[in-house]
């Protein structure tokens, strides 16, 4: 435990320092299996939701943890609930059963003056309004191939949640610099009058060509400092 909290000292003023939890489908999904867990909000909701509330709780240590040893300012939640069609499973099966998990954890993380980021990969639209009201302060990763474009969520949603992410990564691996530079350049759109932090859709894979992310980054540096107007 000694060199983990050293190395957090050494740079808690060179970086932000994040902790993590996940809600609880996807700590549930890496216990039963995708097809086992939604075959089980099928035909045992209510046990699901009890499994869930279990998870929460148990998040909640490991959040109390984190800030006890590491005193991070934000506080990633996990949570893989949609593909890039949109959700796994029903909107109102969510709102049931996950919502008032997601509130808990914002609500506690909120308490000691953290602020939320709320990964979750896939087309999530549909219970966008919910994670809003459950206290999510950020949005991650915006995966361009499920269409989830920061521009146009700003124009909805940008005077109550900020988004990071939204990148496409496939052009890094499978375009050129004319494509990539328009990408990024309208992508920054979003960052007007703030609330938009640009950065890859998703995990930088292994064809991604490093002279086109050094020139992404550097075009970033160039481009992407506020203010940006």
């Amino acid at each position: 435990m000694g060199s983990y909290t050293q190395t957090i000292d050494l740079n808690y003023n060179k970086f932000s320092i994040f902790g993590s939890v996940c809600e609880p489908y996807e700590t549930m999904w890496r216990i039963r299996g995708t097809e086992g867990l939604l075959m089980d909000l099928a035909l045992y909701p209510q046990k699901v939701k009890d499994f869930a509330n279990r998870c929460t709780d148990f998040m909640l240590g490991i959040a109390e943890r984190q800030i006890e040893l590491a005193h991070p300012q934000g506080m990633f939640i996990w949570g893989d609930v949609a593909y890039d069609k949109g959700m796994f499973f029903s909107p109102s099966l969510w709102e049931e059963i996950f919502f008032p998990c997601v509130q808990k954890l914002c609500d506690f993380i909120h308490s000691y003056g953290m602020i939320t980021v709320y990964h979750g990969c896939g087309r999530s639209l549909a219970i966008f309004e919910d994670l809003i009201e459950a206290g999510v302060d950020v949005y991650n990763p915006l995966e361009a191939k499920a269409g989830m474009d920061p521009v146009e969520l700003k124009q909805k949603y940008g005077d109550r949640i900020a988004f990071y992410g939204g990148l496409d990564t496939r052009l890094l691996g499978e375009g050129n610099w004319v494509d990539i530079e328009k990408e990024v350049l309208y992508k920054l759109n979003a960052a007007k009058g703030g609330g938009y932090l640009p950065a890859s859709d998703h995990s930088v894979a292994g064809n991604v060509n490093p002279r086109w992310y050094d020139r992404m980054i550097t075009l970033l540096k160039q481009k992407g400092t506020y203010p940006i107007k």
